[in-house]
């Protein structure tokens, strides 16, 4: 099959189109996302504690982590670390010690 340059110039715009709209999108749920973040950390603290909201949140974001690795096949990073790494990350964020 021969393409043409106008053939491929049309393809190019088509992706360049598909990209505006993704960027859109990404744009567009980031927003959504950043603004309901206030109100939903405020029903959170009324039927919790600090430490209770953080603690869930800790675990939310651990569950968030693992399946953005687990779908990017980079499940194997985890296994770069040390059980005593993961000690001290586990220690130092939550008495929130700088790690230097």
């Amino acid at each position: 099959m021969n393409y043409n340059v106008w053939d491929y110039m049309n393809i190019m715009n088509i992706k360049k189109e598909y990209r505006n709209h993704k960027s859109y999108f990404f744009a567009f749920v980031a927003i959504v996302t950043w603004g309901s973040v206030a109100t939903i950390v405020k029903l959170f603290l009324k039927n919790l504690s600090t430490m209770e909201f953080v603690c869930y949140m800790t675990f939310f974001a651990s569950v968030a982590l693992f399946l953005i690795l687990y779908f990017q096949k980079k499940i194997f990073l985890f296994k770069t670390y040390s059980k005593h790494d993961y000690l001290t990350m586990s220690i130092s964020s939550t008495c929130q010690v700088p790690n230097f």
